[in-house]
């Protein structure tokens, strides 16, 4: 390198700058100070500038710490978007820009509000329509008609969303007509496939994030007495006690929760460590840096003060990065407030900064061409020299066309074997030697800025926090909408039956027929409650097949109760009745079947399957007796069922805040000089 540069007489510093990824401090430096260093002319000391250090790599230890880390992920990708879409201040263009910004912030709303819907369909079943079931309210919500809303509500979401996502095209489109560039639609490009990626790696990152184990706390508690009550009924079959629950199905339902809970934490505790500090760690370095202008300033603020220490009286600057570090020191080189000055060096390597940044967020960070970015550069700086350096299948960093602009030297590597073109450059002796070949090269860039350039433009970072604009509904807010909700579900399906009710009544009386038959009673194990007992009925007539009625005397609003006045019917026919047999010293009287002596007049239409039908002179009514039926019993199953709806309802209010992500109030501040 003789002859190349007048050699200085103090030590230059040479500091390096890592890119995005996994990072061992300390090894770039030490590598660099056996090559590159060793064959300069001048005595260098080499530092490396560890910026992956201002980074949260918070630890999942909770579930608080898993949702802030998807509330992460989300927040710095909608903030990209938002960013890469850009709003000037004044103009046909700044108009679109914020009709653009609206449409993206709708999408993400919408995005954010089908996927935690779909998530608290757990905390639907459980709260509202379980009660109804339980409680025997009007017709049950089938399994395929949830389905089905399901499904009708991804259908108008994704509707929703590509309405959107066209708006913003077309939006796009008019801007690129309004500039004549194409640049508006690359930059709409970018906001569209951040905001639509967002909620896939979100999904992705769930699993591997929550703590399953504590979230499905309380729902284990229910599963583990399920899987107690399917080894009973496996091994004493005949045992009528628990034959409850082998109707009721819950047993298999509550083993499948706590199979799945189990297969969940095991996914997370392989695979966690491997996607945060892998994928997600690389994509969230990146999407940070653009998004967050507070993490940007500061980070670009340690950099100012890391070189400035390095530096002390020299008035020279070498800068050698790779990835994302060739983006930090074009930053710190460009727009950052009051460098030292001097004359200064940089070395890149695989840098993304003509693929990426000026391609798919023109005007975000730099100027809209490579030569008006060099031209800011050497404005600020007495003397620039840039060498870029990549290999042939490197698919992030590529030539620059320093040459052709005139602003600098790309030097290709011309490893054609090697497919993996990103990775590990400063651990390649080629690439090494291929920075030390083209130093020479390099010409004197003027302090003058060039031909083109934006007078001085520049896109300094904020220091201010920028706080949310948009929140998520609080947990306690969503569980008491949804108590409300299941007690008005209750209460429409209790009036909706009510009306069904009447309406075969008002058929009947027109249309039916009339007849006298015998009714028969027993009480028998009350399914809702072992230690109650529930009223059988069974009608008894010639050519008349009616299945019998079961209802429990605790559940005052259910279908059977609305048919017929338990009590009066039950009082008439134990006034007269006739017992099956004569009660032995063991029995209950009230648990025999004793049928009546007197005739009772029923009204029913014939059908093919069981006649529709009532009793005329047992119509049901209320009774104040049972206000605690109506009221506290009811209160007490959904406060009971809540239990195990409640982790659900608290990670629906999470989801939702972390695909929402936040506003900032803006990504990036443009100055003008």
């Amino acid at each position: 390198m003789s002859g190349s540069v007048n050699a200085p007489a103090e030590f230059v510093p040479l500091i390096a700058i890592h890119g995005v990824g996994r990072h061992v401090p300390g090894n770039i430096e030490q590598t660099l100070r056996q090559t590159i260093a060793e064959h300069l002319d001048f005595p260098v000391a080499v530092s490396e500038f560890n910026w992956d250090q201002f980074v949260d790599h918070r630890t999942v230890t909770s579930p608080t710490d898993a949702l802030r880390n998807l509330q992460r992920i989300c927040a710095d990708f909608h903030a990209t978007a938002m960013t890469a879409i850009g709003v000037r201040r004044d103009g046909v263009d700044a108009q679109l820009a914020r009709l653009q910004r609206a449409a993206a912030i709708a999408l993400r709303h919408v995005i954010a509000f089908t996927l935690a819907a779909l998530s608290a369909i757990p905390a639907v079943v459980i709260v509202v329509l379980l009660p109804q079931a339980l409680m025997q309210v009007g017709q049950p919500f089938r399994v395929d008609e949830l389905g089905w809303a399901a499904g009708g509500l991804l259908t108008a979401a994704c509707v929703v969303a590509a309405a959107l996502s066209a708006c913003m095209v077309v939006l796009g489109v008019a801007r690129a007509v309004a500039q004549r560039s194409v640049a508006p639609l690359r930059s709409t490009t970018t906001s569209l496939v951040l905001t639509l990626m967002t909620p896939v790696l979100a999904l992705i990152s769930t699993p591997l994030s929550v703590s399953w184990a504590v979230v499905g706390g309380l729902v284990g508690f229910f599963s583990l007495f399920g899987i107690l009550v399917s080894v009973i009924e496996w091994l004493l079959p005949d045992v009528p006690a628990y034959t409850a629950w082998r109707d009721f199905v819950i047993a298999p339902y509550l083993l499948a929760v706590a199979g799945g809970l189990l297969a969940l934490q095991t996914l997370r505790h392989l695979f966690a460590r491997f996607w945060y500090e892998g994928p997600i760690k690389v994509l969230l370095d990146i999407t940070r840096y653009v998004g967050d202008p507070v993490y940007r300033w500061r980070l670009l603020s340690r950099l100012d003060e890391f070189i400035r220490q390095q530096q002390g009286t020299s008035s020279t600057l070498i800068v050698v990065a790779h990835s994302l570090g060739t983006i930090i020191a074009l930053d710190y080189l460009c727009n950052f407030a009051k460098p030292p000055g001097g004359d200064v060096w940089l070395v890149t390597a695989g840098s993304p900064f003509r693929r990426f940044f000026l391609r798919w967020l023109p005007s975000v960070l730099f100027e809209p061409s490579t030569a008006d970015t060099v031209a800011v550069i050497g404005s600020r700086w007495r003397s620039f020299r840039w060498l870029n350096v990549y290999r042939p299948f490197d698919y992030i960093g590529t030539s620059l066309s320093l040459a052709a602009a005139g602003v600098g030297v790309d030097q290709n590597t011309r490893e054609y074997s090697r497919l993996d073109g990103h990775a590990n450059y400063w651990g390649d002796g080629v690439v090494l030697r291929t920075i030390m070949d083209g130093l020479p090269l390099l010409p004197i860039l003027p302090r003058h800025p060039v031909a083109g350039a934006s007078s001085g433009r520049r896109f300094i970072p904020v220091s201010r926090v920028a706080g949310p604009t948009t929140r998520a509904p609080h947990f306690l807010f969503l569980a008491v909408t949804l108590a409300l909700f299941a007690v008005g579900w209750l209460v429409y399906s209790f009036v909706g039956h009510r009306a069904e009710v009447e309406a075969i009544r008002t058929r009947i009386d027109t249309q039916g027929i009339r007849r006298q038959i015998r009714v028969a009673h027993r009480e028998i194990p009350d399914v809702s409650d072992e230690l109650a007992t529930a009223h059988e009925f069974a009608f008894i007539g010639d050519g008349l097949t009616i299945p019998p009625l079961q209802l429990s005397p605790t559940l005052p609003f259910s279908n059977a109760q609305q048919e017929v006045d338990y009590r009066k019917l039950r009082d008439y026919v134990r006034g007269d009745c006739l017992l099956e047999h004569q009660a032995k010293w063991y029995e209950q009287e009230k648990m025999m079947t004793c049928t009546s002596r007197r005739a009772v007049e029923i009204a029913y239409l014939p059908t093919s399957g069981a006649p529709q039908h009532y009793l005329p002179a047992f119509r049901s009514r209320f009774y104040f007796r049972d206000i605690a039926g109506w009221t506290l019993y009811p209160l007490l199953l959904l406060t009971f069922i809540s239990i195990p709806a409640l982790p659900f309802v608290i990670l629906t209010s999470a989801l939702y805040a972390v695909f929402l992500g936040r506003d900032p109030d803006e990504a990036i501040a443009e100055i003008s000089n």
